[in-house]
């Protein structure tokens, strides 16, 4: 695949997070472009990676690497004129690069695998025997080879990741990566913004020029403009229900249950009255049918259901 050698320069810097604004909109424009596009930048990234050494693999700093390679190479003249020492850098990576992407093409030609579900959650258990279970029409693309244990997301999806300390395990989604070593979490991607929730270790957030650390019962919210990622404390499982069949709400507002059934039944829910909204509810709700789900919440809250067609109003 033929790439404009300017492109390539600005993915460096977007890989070493040096670039402009516009530079950076101009990249991750680009990445949406086409499924070629972002596989050739995960091919260059991947490159990039095994050429530095991973002593703190959690971190995925390109910034950490360059010190280490700096220190080999032991050029005191770098930090002498610091104004260049991006470009420098970027040389020298440039001429990696430019090695190693027809070293790796000649011996690794690559074949990217994608899952897709229907109308029906789906579950897949990757190369590395990791666990992922795709909510409905989402899909999920990767290496077939899986030596760099990256995935690419759209849609909704809960990942159960097998620890393995020397090779992090990424997702990708709306130009914006999550890393983490061993853990499990949830990712929801819209056209607005991407979701990720973690149950269980941790999960690191990155999207440029910020970086998020979310522990267990911590959500990140991260816009896909240039508005800045918000960190939340969340008390319900609500997000999970497509991965566990069940509503877990811990003094959860009904306005927030709500929407969440919305989605999982696909039908249309009312609250009659805005002060009813913000009743909070502590249940847990096996995925029922509908209407006997609906008939546990009134009976909770002591309200009552009408209902016309496939629409319900709670009051």
């Amino acid at each position: 695949m033929k790439i404009d050698s300017k492109m390539d320069d600005l993915l460096v810097k977007y890989m070493l997070h040096e670039t402009s604004i516009p530079e950076r909109t101009q990249v991750e424009a680009w990445l949406r472009e086409s499924d070629r596009h972002q596989q050739y930048y995960a091919q260059f990234r991947t490159i990039w990676q095994q050429s530095q050494p991973s002593a703190e693999p959690l971190v995925l700093d390109e910034e950490i690497a360059w010190e280490h390679f700096q220190q080999r190479i032991q050029k005191p003249s770098i930090r002498s004129i610091p104004r260049f020492r991006g470009w420098i850098r970027a040389a020298v990576v440039l001429l990696m690069l430019g090695i190693g992407w027809q070293t790796y093409l000649w011996l690794t030609p690559t074949e990217l695998l994608s899952v897709q579900s229907g109308n029906q959650p789906q579950s897949i258990i990757l190369p590395d025997g990791s666990n992922v279970t795709l909510n409905r029409h989402s899909s999920l693309r990767y290496d077939k080879t899986f030596r760099s244990r990256r995935v690419h997301l759209t849609g909704e999806a809960f990942f159960s990741v097998q620890r393995d300390p020397s090779r992090p395990f990424t997702v990708e989604v709306n130009t914006m990566s999550v890393g983490v070593l061993g853990t499990s979490f949830n990712v929801k991607q819209t056209d607005t913004q991407t979701e990720i929730v973690v149950k269980t270790g941790h999960v690191q957030v990155r999207r440029q020029p910020y970086r998020i650390d979310l522990r267990p019962q911590e959500k990140a919210i991260v816009p896909t403009d240039e508005r800045k990622p918000e960190k939340l404390k969340i008390h319900d499982d609500l997000d999970t229900y497509y991965h566990t069949k069940t509503f877990v709400c811990r003094q959860t507002p009904l306005r927030t249950l709500v929407q969440t059934l919305n989605e999982a039944y696909g039908v249309q829910i009312r609250i009659a009255r805005p002060e009813l909204e913000a009743l909070p509810i502590t249940t847990t709700l096996p995925q029922l049918p509908l209407e006997r789900v609906l008939e546990i919440i009134a009976h909770t809250l002591q309200l009552k259901i009408d209902q016309q067609g496939d629409q319900f109003l709670l009051k």
